[in-house]
């Protein structure tokens, strides 16, 4: 949401100037040890925060999941997308559907056998072989090239001399996206930290 947000309003450059600064802040907060703080948030605070991610993220995936085309423009609320999934229900594709859960299940199965299998991958790796195999239709099982298309190469981050031109251009464009970076490094941050003591809390009981 913060880099939809970002571009918006800064553009691609912007954004991925704002990104360096969270980089080097988020270094900074490291050096500084400031993530021991983390520990004076309340567990209930932890999985609230980490379960609205989820929700978040997964409320964008719905629709790629079941096969049904992805909305334009994005829709950038929660019940606006789960809305939009349940108006075009005719769209579902029963291979993306097989797809889909049994990615999920063999992630939780493995997750199950050992926390060090990484899970995630092997389903990845083990459902784009499935799709290739199957000759599944692009239209309804998508790939990161028909979802994305090509990657333009007429941004690159060594060349930014066509946007900032000048010392005056960078100070005036860094100035603008510092609370942005800001923003950034903190929520990255913390969600990190709240993952991984989340994690924690989970490993212990079980």
């Amino acid at each position: 949401g913060i880099c939809a947000a970002a571009v918006i309003t800064h553009g691609y450059l912007g954004l991925a100037l704002a990104t360096l600064f969270a980089g080097v802040m988020l270094l900074a907060f490291g050096a500084l040890r400031l993530g021991k703080y983390i520990g004076f948030i309340p567990y209930p605070v932890v999985i609230g925060f980490t379960t609205g991610i989820a929700l978040i993220i997964g409320s964008t995936q719905v629709d790629s999941a079941l096969g049904i085309t992805d909305p334009s423009p994005a829709i950038p609320d929660f019940i606006g997308r789960i809305a939009y999934v349940f108006r075009h229900g005719d769209q579902v594709h029963l291979g993306a559907v097989m797809i889909s859960v049994g990615t999920f299940a063999l992630i939780v199965g493995l997750r199950k056998l050992s926390l060090k299998i990484p899970g995630a991958l092997i389903a990845v790796l083990l459902g784009t072989a499935i799709a290739t195999l199957l000759g599944l239709p692009e239209t309804s099982v998508q790939t990161i090239g028909t979802k994305f298309h090509e990657i333009s190469a007429s941004f690159r981050l060594t060349d930014w001399s066509h946007a900032l031109p000048d010392r005056s251009a960078w100070l005036t464009k860094a100035w603008e996206v510092l609370p942005l970076a800001f923003g950034i490094g903190l929520l990255v941050g913390i969600e990190s930290l709240l993952c991984a003591r989340s994690e924690e809390h989970t490993s212990e009981l079980q």
